[in-house]
């Protein structure tokens, strides 16, 4: 098993013991996969026991739950800067509003929407529609297909895993956005 976010959170060890470095030399820190973990309140100390750990590091991304427990308003009031990945349904994007209304609460800089798992099917609310709801601009609309699948079952990357696939060129743009810049 690999080390990840909660065995940290628990104590267990180190914020730096629990760093996995991809091929790419990004290093990211996994979270547990069990819903006993996952259910746990081991926020209260994500400052002291995380944040305070890798402040030498130039860009910290937080992959949040949605919602509105404490947990995540305690995650959420950390952040400088907040990225919205959210499904085309109404009722995500309904709480994707309030969450960006939660983020200007806390002073937290919204720096665009991500449309994740995007079928193309009927009901699904478009980029225009989003944008005009939330009020912030869709970096990309990301589709579901089974590129994904398999990048996540393989717990790799997908732009390593499948760099040609129509996901993973839809993240490059949303990353070439989030950064000001066109890609390619």
């Amino acid at each position: 098993k690999k080390p990840n976010i909660h065995d940290v959170l628990e104590g267990k060890i180190k914020i730096k013991d629990a760093a996995i470095v991809h091929s790419s030399g990004l290093k990211y820190i996994a979270g547990d996969k069990s819903y006993e973990r996952l259910s746990q309140n081991l926020v209260k100390n994500f400052k002291r026991d995380v944040l305070d750990e890798i402040k030498s590091e130039e860009l910290i991304i937080l992959d949040t739950p949605s919602g509105f427990s404490s947990d995540f308003k305690k995650v959420i009031s950390l952040a400088d800067y907040a990225l919205v990945v959210k499904t085309p349904e109404m009722a995500s994007v309904a709480d994707a509003a309030k969450e960006i209304r939660l983020c200007a609460e806390h002073k937290v800089r919204i720096s665009g929407a991500i449309i994740n798992m995007s079928r193309g099917i009927e009901g699904e609310m478009s980029e225009k529609a989003i944008e005009s709801v939330l009020a912030i601009k869709v970096l990309a609309t990301i589709p579901l297909d089974d590129d994904v699948k398999h990048a996540a079952k393989a717990e790799l990357p997908l732009i390593y895993s499948h760099p040609d696939s129509k996901s993973a060129e839809k993240l490059k743009v949303a990353a070439a956005r989030f950064l000001g810049k066109t890609y390619e």
